[in-house]
C-alpha cells in the first residue's frame, strides 16, 4: 500500500526528511513541530490539494522508532485510524508515547462570542462549511495542522498550526505564530480514545512470555525489536505506510543479511538485476547493511551496470538512489512480503513501459516470482551466493 502514498522518488525525499527534522534520539521538541511543518510541505509540494494522511511517530524511551501513516485522508476515517494504528503500535509494540499529527479546522482565535460560534457550528460542521460553503473567506473558520502527544502517563501537550491554502496553483502560509495556540485545551473524539489506548497493558506486562523469553536468553530490548517488527508487519497488511527506525540498528537479529542474499539472487534471476553485478552487491551486503552507506554503495554499482540491463528495466539506474533505498528497506522484511516487493517493482516497470497489463500477466508473474523462490533460491541452483555465508543469529 506504500505506493498509494508515495512514488519511490518521493519516498526517498521524504526519508532524508524524516532524516533531517526527526532525528531518533530528539527530545527538545516533543510536538515534533519542525518535522510536522515539513511534512505539510512536502505535501503541499506533491498533491493537487496538500492534505496529509493522518500520520503517528511512536516512541520509547524517548526515541523515536516509527512514522505511521494512514493510506486514507477522508476525515470519516481518520478517528478509527488513528486509533487502529494507535492500538497496534501501543499493544503490539509497546510505545510509551505517540505523537499524533492531522488536518483539522480551527475557529479562528479573534471570534470572540462563544455562544454564537456554537450554536452555528455543530459537530461536523466546521469541515462541511469549509469545504462546501467557503467559510474560510468569512475568517470565523480557518484550516490548521494539529499536534497532539500522549503518553503512558496520560498527558497530553497539544498545539494547532493556522495555515492558508486553496490547493496547487495558490500560495501556501501558516497564518498565525506558533506561540498563539500554546496551552489550548484540547477535547473530542481522538485525544479521548488514544488516552484509552496508551492505558493498555503492553508486552512487558505479560509475565508468561517475558518469562519464555528470558529462558531463551532474550532480554526486554529484544523483545521489543520483535514485537515491534510484528507491528509494522500488522500495520502494512492494513495499508498503512510504516518508517521503521528500529530495524536497522540490529540487521542480525532479523536475519537481514540472509535477505538480502535471497532478494538479489531473486531479482537477478527475473532479471530485474544483471548477473554481473552480483559480487559487487554481495560485498555492500556484508559490509554495509543496515548501514546508510548501503543504499550509496548500492547506487554506484546500479550505475556502474547500468548498460547491463535488460532493456524492460533500463530505467533502474536513472533513478538508482531510489531503487537502493527500496533495496535496503525490503531487505528488512519477511520473505513473503518480499516475494511481494518483486512483484511491485517487476509491475511497476511493467506498467511504466504498457499502458495496460493483462491479469493473467500479473498472475503469470506472481507464480514465477514464487516458483524462483523455492527452487532457484530457497535450493540455491541457479546461482551461488557469491559473499560471505551468513550465518542465522
Amino acid at each position: 500500500m506504500q505506493e498509494t502514498i508515495f512514488s519511490n522518488s518521493q519516498a526517498k525525499n521524504w526519508a532524508e526528511l524524516v532524516r533531517d527534522f526527526l532525528s531518533p534520539h530528539s527530545t527538545h521538541d516533543v510536538l515534533k513541530i519542525d518535522f510536522a511543518k515539513q511534512h505539510k510541505g512536502f505535501f503541499v509540494d506533491n498533491t493537487e490539494h496538500g492534505d496529509i494522511p493522518p500520520t503517528i511517530i511512536a516512541e520509547r524511551n524517548g526515541e523515536v522508532f516509527a512514522i505511521v501513516i494512514s493510506s486514507k485522508i477522508d476525515e470519516d476515517f481518520q478517528a478509527r485510524n488513528l486509533s487502529g494504528a494507535s492500538h497496534i503500535l501501543r499493544h503490539t509494540a509497546g510505545a510509551d508515547s505517540l505523537v499524533l499529527i492531522f488536518d483539522a479546522h480551527v475557529r479562528n482565535f479573534d471570534v470572540k462570542n462563544d455562544y454564537e460560534f456554537l450554536k452555528n457550528y455543530k459537530h461536523e460542521d466546521m469541515q462541511l462549511d469549509c469545504d462546501d460553503k467557503g467559510v474560510r473567506d468569512s475568517g470565523t473558520i480557518g484550516d490548521c495542522l494539529v499536534c497532539h502527544r500522549i503518553n503512558d502517563k496520560g498527558e497530553i501537550s497539544a498545539k494547532t498550526l493556522p495555515y492558508s491554502y486553496y490547493g496547487k496553483g495558490t500560495n501556501f502560509k501558516w497564518t498565525e505564530p506558533d506561540s498563539k495556540h500554546e496551552g489550548a485545551k484540547f477535547e473530542g473524539v481522538v485525544p479521548d480514545i488514544i488516552c484509552n489506548i496508551m492505558n493498555e497493558k503492553t508486552f512487558a506486562n505479560n509475565q508468561s512470555l517475558m518469562q519464555t523469553a528470558k529462558k531463551y536468553g532474550l532480554d526486554e530490548e529484544r523483545i521489543f525489536y520483535h514485537a515491534a517488527r510484528v507491528a509494522f508487519k500488522t500495520l502494512r497488511e492494513h495499508g498503512f505506510y510504516v518508517f521503521d527506525l528500529l530495524s536497522c540498528k540490529h540487521p542480525e537479529w532479523c536475519d537481514a543479511a540472509k535477505k538480502a542474499e535471497q532478494l538479489i539472487l531473486l531479482l537477478s534471476d527475473n532479471e530485474v538485476l544483471p548477473k554481473v553485478a552480483i559480487p559487487n552487491l554481495a560485498k555492500v551486503v556484508s559490509d554495509h547493511i543496515g548501514k546508510p552507506s548501503f543504499q550509496v554503495e548500492v547506487a554506484k554499482i546500479i550505475v556502474k551496470y547500468k548498460d547491463k540491463f535488460a532493456k524492460e528495466h533500463a530505467e533502474i539506474p536513472d533513478d538508482a538512489e531510489s531503487f537502493a533505498n527500496w533495496l535496503h528497506q525490503a531487505c528488512f522484511r519477511e520473505l513473503i512480503e518480499l516475494i511481494e516487493e518483486i512483484n511491485n517493482v517487476k509491475n511497476n516497470v511493467k506498467n511504466n513501459v504498457k499502458n495496460n497489463v493483462k491479469n493473467n500477466v500479473k498472475n503469470n508473474v506472481k507464480n514465477n516470482v514464487k516458483n524462483n523462490v523455492k527452487n532457484n533460491v530457497k535450493n540455491n541452483k541457479k546461482q551461488k551466493w557469491p559473499g560471505p555465508k551468513n550465518e542465522r543469529y
